[in-house]
């Protein structure tokens, strides 16, 4: 067991081993130069138990602690663990009676765990579908696609001859052993039975996370070249498999960060897939999927431009591509074959590989005491139901067929909305299977199908359903539809499944205006305190109300707690303090299959999963019968509505109604413009103006819309899907005075290939942009890549930057801020780095408890709408929900940033702003760079909180009270943007 700051991790790993059922273990720890506290850990457990030996490396990597590790090995036998992982009780056994029954190799199966619990890859469940004893890997390649070391176990004697030595200079050092060692080995045993947990890495710094270095591909590829070397006696079938499992997992893990790379690391992968290409033939290339097989001749063989359109698709076109198919052939019809040429034919052919038949059952009902009626879909994703022929369900014994089952075709009105296929319907993919109960046990339903003549098969899996209805007794005696360990429905008789009794269970959900609310039951002597919404983003508490009958409630405010979208699991607390301890359950009373709360503000799709676990997922107030890509692929491109008077308002991406487009929307809101208009927004959180009609993005009502206005004002981009139509208009706001590069002036490795080519389409479908002044104009016109008209002239939204002193004061007020308060507003800008977690550390931003502790001192908090900042600290009023921020800007005394273009807009105001920027250097060489020489003097710029809360103390109260700006320069703008609206439309 190799480590290196292991501390977390490194006992539970140790001790997983000592508790394995096999006594007589060595287990030789290498500490590879930690710096943490593991070693203390280690030298602890070794004084307590002898079998633990702890050695030493000097540094320079698990392979060479490994090599030191396998030296030095006393035992008859060797495997490895890697120091955060866990070694499931018995393996070692299991493993160990293997070899003395003749294997020279054991490998078992695997989970992967985390903190939202365990699951085991389909990876595995492929390759450990059964035990396989003595097989050699011509015999059964599919082992090698597992290059790993430690699911594995053999002699060492033998290990030390077949294998030697394990690489130390370089990265991936495990896959070569363990190529080599399972092609020379002669008696190789698989066992369906998983043997080891692998960690997942949760936010460590793992190999995955430096994929797109140099550094990290050489190491890939110098390991390809050594197996390769090593492997040159191998048969052809071991070789080919090698092909294909670089071809289909290894190419694609970097040719995912092609676009975006340096020249160096272009060059490299183009060089791998001509590599690759040049051994390759027809037969191999179709035992590779589609997408794989045709970026691998697109890196090898094609110029930039097809590369680009074929791995944007990746992005832009992430889910299933159709294929056409007749009796006795297919071939692929992608969306991006349009756009490419050059393609060979028999790339596009489609092969068994292509084809997965994939069945889901929602639920099971009883037509009588020994007759099951099971409802689900079978579909094959990117093929169309009726090109499914010879779909026939079949009940197995072993691998024997027993009988064939009564099944019915039938509508399948949810499959759309759970395949989310943008391209074809599976409306009419559903079955009904009657399943007979028989005296027999281990019996399990496979169903069998054709697609182009080619046979597919697929077994039935278990549905995540109440216990209740899979459990009948026939007789006196009892029958259990089951999951076996091949995640496949099994009839097994003789014990009654009993409902488990969970500690604490949800029997409801529904949404009330804003509010989740959840109501369940504890088992009796359960303390509960609160629920917890749990991701691994974030965690959100709610107390749980208890009843007099010990039934429990607990609500969380969608709209004021603002939770992010995507995935939770419920879990609960005993202790107000405390984080969240056990898991919430569903109940018997909780529908079956997945379902969907509406409402207003925001929806939320719960369903049970494994276990009896609730997950739970927080989506946009879209109706689920609406949430369907097949039917908003349609709508996208519709041309049925014709172009009509009306006008579209969107702000940064629908978050908010404020900046440019909710200045021009105020503004020819008083003029009196007789036409619909519309906010585009996210979710029912965002406030609309009277008079304005809302659109969630993503509705039938959005699509038909943005289809249809004469005129979309806007002030960002949209998805890559969006394509204006002939008699629209487009007027691009933008949001401010650049200071950063962004666009085509930022770095390449900073501003994906993906957003370039939004730029690209969508600059070239805008009729009008504005800018502050004629600097900003060339700035952003070279920038965004556009070529037309540009209004110079004062922010639309800084309007709102006039007003007298008495309004002014108003707005304190209503913030909290008396006029012996110095306000000092804190906005930052937006860390790509920062995009999905919260923003803490005094190394980007500022630690803004120096300034909030100070006397005197009220620091308002706004955070980009693209991060989060962490909230809850005395002395600050987190702004960031209001929705402008120039009500902000004129209530505060001071401003404190460090690269926003808000320095401009403040700067109207005549008060003292300061730039706070502890990562400039890095900001400016590393990330994204500036356009100006920044900081511009007339902003002082502070590294040290306290040298800036010197600054701003010295600034002293204002010398006389807040007011507005003229506001002339800004309604002369509103003014030619209002002609140039009334224009388009055709009013006077």
């Amino acid at each position: 067991m190799p480590y290196r700051d292991a501390q977390e991790f490194i006992e539970k790993a140790i001790r997983s081993v000592l508790n394995q059922s096999l006594r007589d273990l060595e287990i030789l720890v290498v500490d590879d130069h930690s710096s943490d506290g593991s070693a203390s850990i280690v030298r602890r457990l070794a004084a307590r138990d002898r079998r633990i030996r702890p050695l030493c490396s000097p540094g320079c990597g698990p392979g060479a602690a490994r090599n030191i590790g396998v030296r030095r090995a006393k035992g008859r036998y060797l495997t490895f663990v890697d120091a955060d992982d866990v070694v499931l009780p018995g393996s070692y056994e299991v493993m160990i009676a293997r070899l003395r029954a003749g294997a020279e190799l054991v490998m078992g199966g695997y989970l992967r765990h985390g903190s939202q619990g365990t699951h085991r890859p389909t990876l595995v469940s492929r390759i450990h579908d059964e035990d396989h004893f003595g097989i050699t890997a011509e015999q059964y390649p599919a082992v090698l696609e597992e290059p790993v070391l430690w699911n594995k176990m053999c002699r060492t004697a033998w290990w030390r001859k077949a294998v030697g030595s394990i690489p130390e200079d370089l990265n991936y050092e495990d896959q070569l052993p363990a190529i080599v060692a399972l092609v020379a080995a002669q008696r190789i045993d698989v066992l369906q039975a998983d043997v080891y947990s692998w960690r997942l890495s949760e936010g460590r710094q793992s190999r995955s996370q430096t994929k797109h270095t140099v550094a990290d591909l050489k190491d890939r590829l110098e390991v390809v070249r050594r197996i390769s070397a090593a492997l040159t006696t191998a048969s052809r079938r071991v070789q080919n498999q090698l092909l294909t499992t670089w071809i289909s997992r290894d190419l694609p893990m970097y040719s995912g960060h092609y676009l975006d790379a340096c020249q160096e690391y272009r060059d490299l992968i183009r060089q791998w897939a001509e590599v690759l290409w040049s051994r390759v033939d027809t037969a191999i290339l179709l035992q590779v999927g589609f997408r794989e097989r045709l970026e691998l001749w697109a890196l090898a063989c094609a110029d930039d431009q097809v590369i680009e359109e074929i791995l944007s698709a990746r992005i832009e076109d992430p889910g299933t591509w159709p294929m056409t198919i007749d009796d006795h052939s297919g071939r692929h019809v992608a969306d991006v074959l349009t756009r490419v040429s050059g393609v060979p034919a028999q790339l596009c052919r489609v092969s068994d590989v292509d084809l997965s038949l994939q069945c889901q059952i929602r639920s099971v009902s009883w037509l009588r005491a020994d007759l099951a009626l099971l409802l689900g879909d079978v579909v094959v994703p990117g093929v169309a139901s009726r090109a499914v022929k010879q779909l026939h369900a079949v009940l197995m014994q072993g691998s024997e067929e027993i009988e064939e089952l009564e099944l019915v075709r039938v509508p399948a009105p949810w499959a759309d909305a759970r395949i989310q296929d943008r391209w074809l319907s599976y409306a009419d993919s559903g079955i009904e299977i009657q399943l007979p109960i028989k005296e027999l046990d281990g019996q399990w339903i496979q169903l069998q199908a054709q697609v182009a003549g080619i046979p597919i098969t697929v077994p039935v899996p278990m549905p995540v359903v109440a216990h209740s209805a899979v459990h009948t007794v026939i007789q006196g005696r009892s029958y259990v539809l089951a999951e076996d360990s091949r995640a496949r429905l099994t009839i097994t008789s003789g014990s009654e499944i009993r409902t488990q009794p969970f500690r604490v269970t949800i029997s409801e959900a529904r949404i009330e205006g804003s509010t989740l609310v959840l109501t369940g039951t504890r088992r009796s002597g359960v303390e509960l305190s609160d629920i917890w919404l749990c991701s691994s983003r974030e965690n959100h508490r709610a107390q749980a109300v208890i009843a007099a009958d010990g039934t429990w409630q607990a609500s969380f405010d969608l709209a004021a707690d603002r939770p992010s979208y995507g995935g939770y699991f419920m879990r609960w607390s005993a202790g107000a303090q405390t984080g969240p301890e056990g898991w919430c359950h569903a109940a018997d009373s909780l529908p079956d299959g997945p379902w969907q709360l509406d409402g207003e503000c925001r929806s939320v799709k719960l369903a049970r999963r494994p276990g009896q676990l609730v997950a739970l997922t927080i989506t946009t107030p879209v109706p689920q019968s609406e949430q369907i890509r097949y039917l908003q692929q349609r709508w996208s491109r519709s041309v049925a509505e014709p172009i009509r008077d009306a006008i579209v308002f969107e702000s940064f991406s629908g978050k908010t109604t404020g900046d440019n487009p909710g200045a021009i929307c105020a503004a020819l809101m008083e003029v009196d413009l007789k036409v619909p208009k519309y906010w585009s927004v996210i979710d029912g959180t965002v406030p609309i103006p009277q008079g304005c009609e809302r659109l969630i993005i993503g509705s039938r009502r959005w699509y038909e819309v943005m289809r249809s206005a004469r005129i979309i004002i806007t002030n960002n981009t949209f998805s890559h899907w969006f394509h204006k139509r002939a008699g629209q208009y487009i007027l691009q706001t933008w949001h401010g005075t650049p200071i950063k590069r962004l666009g085509f002036d930022a770095p390449k490795d900073y501003v994906p290939t993906s957003y370039r080519r939004i730029l690209r389409s969508q600059a070239a479908q805008w009729d009008l942009m504005l800018a502050q002044s004629e600097w900003a104009a060339e700035v952003l016109s070279r920038a965004l890549g556009y070529e037309g008209e540009v209004y110079v002239g004062e922010q639309p939204r800084n309007i709102q930057l006039a007003g007298t002193v008495e309004d002014v004061a108003e707005i304190r007020r209503g913030l909290g801020l008396d006029k012996f308060t110095t306000a000092v507003l804190y906005a930052p800008t937006w860390r790509q780095a920062a995009r999905d977690r919260v923003v803490r550390t005094e190394e980007e931003l500022l630690d803004i408890s120096v300034l909030a502790q100070a006397a005197d001192i009220t620091v308002m908090q706004r955070a980009h709408h693209m991060n989060r900042l962490t909230t809850g600290i005395s002395g600050v009023i987190d702004v960031s929900g209001h929705v402008t921020i120039e009500k902000l800007l004129l209530a505060a005394d001071v401003l404190v940033s460090d690269y926003s273009s808000v320095f401009f807009d403040f700067e109207l105001l005549d008060r003292p702003a300061y730039v706070y920027a502890p990562d400039y250097e890095t900001y400016r060489d590393k990330e994204r760079g500036f356009y100006l020489n920044w900081p511009d003097p007339r902003w002082p710029m502070a590294r040290d909180p306290h040298e800036l809360l010197e600054w701003i103390t010295a600034s002293g109260e204002p010398t006389k009270p807040l007011r507005g700006i003229d506001p002339s320069k800004a309604e002369q703008q509103l003014a030619a943007i209002s002609r140039w609206v009334r224009e388009r439309l055709g009013t006077s």
